[in-house]
């Protein structure tokens, strides 16, 4: 399995469509840091990969600051996903 981690300082900001690199990468779970991007503005065609389960988490105290994102292809999707270390939410 191969499991990547990057931080990409803004996923809009990529040189190339981001299912080229996914692709070029060839992970079978991509990491995203820093991805600087608002729910609002999270677009399909970013959201929704071919080949991959998709889940981010957005900055809740700065719009369109830090963020992350992971996509995970068919054999390495996870049985569920939580948002935090706890998975419980708080508005701290």
């Amino acid at each position: 399995m191969r499991i990547l981690t990057w931080n990409i300082n803004g996923i809009r900001a990529c040189k190339q469509s981001l299912k080229q690199e996914l692709c070029d990468l060839s992970g079978d779970i991509v990491c995203l840091q820093e991805t600087k991007i608002t729910r609002d503005l999270l677009d399909e065609e970013t959201a929704i990969q071919d080949g991959y389960s998709s889940y981010f988490s957005f900055s809740k105290k700065k719009s369109g600051y830090s963020g992350v994102a992971t996509y995970c292809k068919a054999h390495a999707t996870p049985v569920s996903a939580e948002e935090g270390l706890s998975g419980i939410l708080t508005d701290k």
